[in-house]
């Protein structure tokens, strides 16, 4: 959880999402939460990597990142990752892994 709020803090995370994970932590129990979290994750991931191959910007969105975790250290101060001005294209929906997961794991215990 120290991880989910150090991401919403960071605004990487929304608020909703943090609420959807609360939920699943206490529907399915710390265990079960934590590995849908961990395939939740996985999946986001290899939903980015995609989408950053469709939009042909990893390189750029890599030096994003690279610049934004120079400026917080140079600053020492919290700066929002995310841009409005950059649109939607850069826009991971969280929630969506979060259902993935719950939906695969839901499979596996079958």
């Amino acid at each position: 959880m120290v991880l989910l709020m150090v991401l919403f803090w960071l605004k990487m995370l929304g608020a909703g999402d943090i609420k959807l994970l609360s939920v699943l932590y206490v529907h399915m129990g710390i265990r079960i939460g934590t590995i849908c979290l961990i395939i939740s994750f996985i999946l986001n991931a290899i939903a980015a990597l995609f989408k950053l191959l469709y939009y042909h910007n990893l390189l750029s969105r890599l030096q994003y990142l690279a610049n934004y975790i120079s400026k917080s250290i140079t600053k020492k101060e919290r700066i929002r990752y995310y841009d409005e001005a950059q649109g939607m294209e850069p826009v991971i929906h969280f929630s969506i892994g979060i259902l993935m997961s719950v939906l695969i794991w839901g499979e596996m215990v079958r």
